[in-house]
C-alpha cells in the first residue's frame, strides 16, 4: 500500500508525484466530453441534480459518488457517474488499446481501456467506460485522444434519478494499471485495496481489482483544462471584422441585418455571453458536438463546429426562448464571431431572408422583432466600403 503517515494527508495524484518525481505524470489526456455534466455543480440541469452531485468528495446517500453503498449486492460504487442526455458522444480520453467491449448493465455495454498515460510511473492506466451505446471501437483496436467511442446510454425506464428525469450516465472507473488481473474478480476485502483507505473499515466490498482508483481528483484536473481550452474574450473588434467577411460574401442587407440582430442580443457587443461564445445566445438544446443546431450546416462547415457550451444564469434578455433567471442556462460555444455570423446567414438564407424567424415562428413576435430593429444603427456596416 503506497498511503504512507508522511503523504497521507495529500491528494492520491500529489502522492504519486511526491513518490516517483513529475516525470511519472503524463499530460496528454483530456475530459471524456465536450459538454457540461448535468450533475456538474458549474450547470445543473435542475436544481434537483445538486442531489446527484458526482463532485461530492464521499456521501453515502448519493449513489453517484466513489464508494456509495449498492443494494443488492453488498458491494461499494467503484466509479463516477458523469450525467448526460442519452447519446452524448463519449471520446477517449488518451491514446491506448482497447482490451474490451461487452455487456454491461440495463442493455448498455462497457468498453476497457489502457491508456497511454501513467498515474504510478511504469503502469499505464485503464479506463472503464460504463453503460455507453452505440460502441465505435472493438477489442484490440488502437484508439487515439478525442477519439469518439461510444455514446451516453438511457437507464429510463430502469433509473429515474432525479425524479421524472429521462437522462443517461456514463459510469466511469479509473485502475493505476499496476495489476493485471481481471477487474471485476468478485468479493474482494476492502482492507486489501491499495487507494480506497477511506473505506477500509467497510464490510462491503468494491467486487473490484485492487488498483481501483476513485477517479473524482483526475476528472476535476480535466474538466477545469478543458474550459481552459474553450475560454473566449471576444471583442468588438472580432465583430468588425467578422461582419466585413459577411459583408463580402453574402451583400451589404445581409450584413446590416446581422450586424442589428447582434445588436439587440448582446447589448453592443458587451454582453457576457457574446464575449464568451461569440453569438448572442446559441442556446445548447440537443446533445454534443451540435448542441440541437444544424447538423447540415456543421457538415458544410466542419472547421466550424462548436467548441462546447458555457452556462450561465440569464439576465432579463432579448432573446425568443422563455428566459430563465434561476437556473443555468448552457450556450453553444462557436469557434469565432464569425462562425456564429455565419450560422445566422445560412438560417437567414435558409427561410427566406425571414430573419425575424430567429426570434421567434410566432407572426404577432415576428412583427414586434422587426420594428424593434428598425430603430437599430448598423454603424459597422456603414463603414464598409
Amino acid at each position: 500500500n503506497l498511503y504512507t503517515k508522511k503523504v497521507q494527508d495529500l491528494s492520491f495524484i500529489r502522492q504519486m508525484r511526491l513518490i516517483y518525481g513529475d516525470d511519472g505524470i503524463e499530460s496528454d489526456i483530456i475530459f471524456p466530453f465536450k459538454n457540461i455534466p448535468y450533475n456538474h455543480p458549474d450547470a445543473y440541469k435542475k436544481t434537483s441534480y445538486k442531489a446527484y452531485d458526482y463532485t461530492v468528495k464521499k456521501a453515502s446517500n448519493n449513489p453517484t459518488t466513489f464508494g456509495a453503498p449498492r443494494n443488492p449486492g453488498n458491494r461499494l460504487h467503484a466509479a463516477r457517474d458523469l450525467y448526460f442526455s442519452d447519446k452524448e458522444p463519449i471520446y477517449s480520453m488518451a491514446n491506448g488499446i482497447v482490451k474490451s467491449v461487452s455487456k454491461y448493465y440495463r442493455q448498455t455495454k462497457q468498453i476497457t481501456i489502457e491508456h497511454d498515460y501513467e498515474i504510478v510511473k511504469g503502469s499505464k492506466i485503464v479506463a472503464r467506460y460504463g453503460e455507453v451505446i452505440n460502441v465505435t471501437v472493438n477489442q484490440g483496436d488502437e484508439v487515439k485522444k478525442g477519439q469518439k467511442i461510444a455514446e451516453v446510454g438511457l437507464l429510463v425506464p430502469h433509473v429515474i434519478q432525479p425524479a421524472g428525469e429521462k437522462r443517461g450516465m456514463l459510469h466511469l472507473e479509473i485502475y493505476s494499471g499496476e495489476e493485471k488481473t481481471e477487474i471485476s474478480p468478485g468479493v474482494v476485502d476492502v482492507s486489501t485495496m491499495k487507494y480506497t483507505d477511506d473505506f477500509s473499515s467497510s464490510t462491503r466490498s468494491f467486487k473490484r481489482r485492487i488498483d481501483l482508483i476513485d477517479p473524482l481528483e483526475l476528472l476535476n484536473e480535466l474538466y477545469s483544462d478543458y474550459l481552459k481550452g474553450i475560454d473566449r474574450n471576444f471583442n468588438i473588434s472580432d465583430a468588425e471584422k467578422s461582419l466585413k467577411l459577411i459583408h463580402n460574401e453574402y451583400g451589404k442587407e445581409m450584413a446590416t441585418i446581422i450586424e442589428k440582430m447582434y445588436r439587440v442580443e448582446t447589448a453592443h457587443f458587451k454582453s457576457t455571453q457574446f464575449k464568451k461564445t461569440g453569438t448572442g445566445g446559441m442556446e445548447s438544446h440537443g446533445v454534443g458536438p451540435y448542441f440541437g443546431w444544424s447538423k447540415e450546416f456543421f457538415d458544410l462547415y466542419p472547421e466550424l463546429i462548436p467548441l462546447g457550451v458555457f452556462a450561465i444564469k440569464e439576465g432579463k434578455g432579448a432573446g425568443g426562448n422563455k428566459q430563465d433567471t434561476v437556473n443555468k442556462k448552457r450556450f453553444v460555444i462557436m469557434t469565432s464571431v464569425y462562425a456564429g455570423m455565419k450560422y445566422k446567414a445560412y438560417y437567414i438564407k435558409k427561410h427566406n431572408m425571414d430573419y425575424a424567424r430567429w426570434y421567434s415562428t410566432n407572426e404577432d413576435n415576428k412583427k414586434i422583432y422587426r420594428e424593434s430593429l428598425k430603430g437599430v444603427k448598423a454603424r459597422i456596416v456603414e463603414k464598409i466600403k
